[in-house]
């Protein structure tokens, strides 16, 4: 039997690759895609904030292409990138005889193989929140070197998040992990300040309240914003001004 020791995940990319691959094959798994439930708001939120999706739009991290998907519904002429095969082979299946999808690409490494310039957008999210520390500086002006010059970033995560709120333990071992693998939070402040390093101008760093239903997104988070209560969600668009 073994013995059971507290101790916290010591994460790596392999340790995430295999968490999220279990994740995707169990049933149910798609619960745990932010984008599988709030993908349409986050589409209705870039375009109100002048996002370019008439060109070519990248997904990365795109899991198993729930926000792929949706672009593609919503006719825009969507790609998806990701380290999982087994996520990328799901977005195949997906997305198979749609006439707007670009195809998906394999990320082995950063920098990837995709060409720089390309990308009229790229959303990244719910990603940054599980950036390893080397990842994040690799990430983030890889990011930049694949969007074209006027093009967007979207970037979504928690705000403010109380990382120790969701941890969990395993019965067997006693391994302490957050329960959706986060490793840093994030808030209006930090969120522009790493994108602004990397190069990227602020178009809007946000709070907000995402919900399936725009309108019902709209007055949440209009009626929070009043009440001075916390909002739940961070939303960065920023805009690739010129080259590095």
């Amino acid at each position: 039997m073994t013995d059971f020791n507290p101790h916290r995940v010591i994460w790596t990319r392999e340790k995430s690759a295999r968490f999220w691959d279990q994740l995707t094959s169990t049933a149910g798994g798609d619960e745990n895609y932010f984008s599988a439930e709030m993908g349409d708001s986050i589409i209705r939120f870039a375009r109100s904030h002048g996002a370019d999706l008439g060109g070519r739009v990248l997904d990365f991290g795109c899991g198993p292409g729930h926000l792929v998907r949706k672009l593609l519904a919503a006719g825009v002429n969507a790609e998806g990138a990701d380290f999982s095969p087994t996520s990328l082979e799901r977005l195949g299946q997906f997305a198979a005889g749609a006439s707007n999808f670009g195809g998906s690409h394999l990320i082995e490494s950063i920098p990837t193989t995709l060409p720089g310039d390309a990308f009229s957008t790229v959303f990244f999210i719910e990603t940054i929140e599980h950036l390893l520390d080397d990842d994040l500086r690799a990430t983030i002006p890889e990011l930049f070197r694949i969007v074209r010059p006027g093009g967007h970033v979207i970037v979504t995560t928690p705000n403010d998040e109380n990382m120790g709120g969701l941890e969990t333990v395993c019965p067997d071992c006693g391994c302490i992990f957050h329960s959706v693998q986060h490793v840093r939070s994030w808030n209006v402040a930090t969120i522009s300040d790493c994108m602004a390093n990397a190069g990227f101008e602020a178009v809007a760093a946000k709070t907000w309240y995402l919900d399936q239903r725009w309108w019902r997104s709209r007055l949440i988070t209009a009626g929070a914003r009043v009440l001075r209560k916390r909002l739940p969600h961070l939303i960065y668009i920023g805009t690739k001004r010129f080259a590095r």
